[in-house]
């Protein structure tokens, strides 16, 4: 029987045998699998590496409240973001997780790129130029390799979109293999899958440069072969966008085959999407910046990227004296917890 193995975010073939990923069975259209989100704050276990080892997460906890779902790999044509991705063959569809879009090769796998959404807004990644070898098959404990990515990013920006080429350097290793537990249940003959994405550009907005957009991806992917099935059974992913002017936007999933049952408090608190209101706007003298209770930092800058105004912590409403700007377009942005909002604003 043909078994069939799904790397979340980034997708990789299935075992052909014992704790080697293999040429003979990668994925393909119509295959899915259902998995549960779980607690961001796990820990990645960076350094437990190296044949017999055990990753142990019998203390996983679930995210309350937050539904099952589903991941299908469909074709690009049924995509709505076929436009964007038009040299991928397949687009994995994941509901409120990291969209991937990708190509069987006779070698293995590669990725076109992907789409994460933080904030009700889309950040993407394009690989148009030289796409990322997500796995060279077939891979096995500490084998390793590294690819050139090159591309296009595109980020929301004073209240638009920047856009940045960029380039850098993937890094796929096998750097595990033994034992994976997770909640009460035990799977044997796990390997894992580490992979490092660092690329970076200079973005440019409305035809003006702005600043460098730099993305940083970093995935963890754990498969078995104690099952009757290869899917993975855990992924933990994180991905950090910096944006210009250094505001960062990050996004970090974890995924679980199982459901332990065990879950965060439901007391705890939800953080707001981040607010951000700049008045009056045009400006002369001085400008109002309203933004959510909590927000960690405002920040002015000019069109080159060149941080203008910093306040740390600032109050709901603060006032800036802008008496001393040059007329011309600036950018105000506001940060809570990892999550950005940029306005445009214009000094007369």
């Amino acid at each position: 029987m043909k078994k069939k193995l799904l790397f979340i975010g980034m997708l990789c073939s299935a075992m052909a045998n014992a704790q080697t990923i293999g040429l003979g069975d990668t994925l393909t259209l119509g295959d899915s699998k259902l998995y549960h989100r779980a607690d961001t704050s796990t820990s990645v276990k960076e350094n437990v590496i190296g044949g017999n080892t055990t990753w142990d997460y019998s203390g996983l906890l679930m995210e309350y409240g937050t539904p099952a779902a589903t991941n299908t790999v469909i074709d690009i044509s049924a995509s709505t973001w076929m436009s964007e991705f038009p040299n991928a063959q397949y687009h994995e569809n994941i509901p409120t997780g990291i969209q991937s879009f990708f190509t069987n090769t006779s070698t293995g796998v590669e990725v076109e790129g992907f789409v994460f959404t933080s904030a009700g807004v889309d950040y993407r990644v394009v690989y148009d130029d030289d796409n990322l070898k997500a796995l060279a098959l077939p891979m096995s404990l500490n084998d390793t390799y590294s690819d050139n990515i090159e591309g296009t990013a595109y980020a929301p920006f004073g209240g638009s979109t920047a856009t940045a080429d960029i380039s850098g350097t993937a890094t796929v290793i096998a750097d595990g293999t033994g034992t994976l537990i997770i909640g009460n249940n035990t799977y044997a003959n796990t390997i894992r899958v580490k992979t490092t994405e660092t690329s970076s550009g200079n973005a440019i907005f409305q035809g003006v440069p702005v600043g460098q957009i730099s993305v940083v991806r970093k995935s963890y992917a754990y498969y078995s072969t104690s099952t009757a099935d290869n899917f993975p059974l855990l992924f933990i992913g994180n991905i950090t966008i910096t944006l210009p002017g250094n505001a960062t936007v990050t996004q970090k999933i974890v995924w679980s085959i199982d459901d332990t049952e065990n879950y965060l408090s439901i007391t705890e608190d939800v953080i707001e999407d981040v607010s951000l209101e700049v008045f009056p706007n045009p400006a002369d003298k001085s400008v109002n910046i309203n933004t959510t209770a909590g927000t960690e930092s405002v920040k002015v800058y000019n069109t080159v990227g060149k941080l203008i105004r910093e306040i740390n912590n600032p109050k709901q409403i603060e006032q800036i004296d802008v008496s001393d700007l040059s007329a011309g377009v600036y950018f105000v942005s506001a940060t809570v917890n990892g999550q950005t909002k940029t306005e445009k604003l214009l000094i007369k």
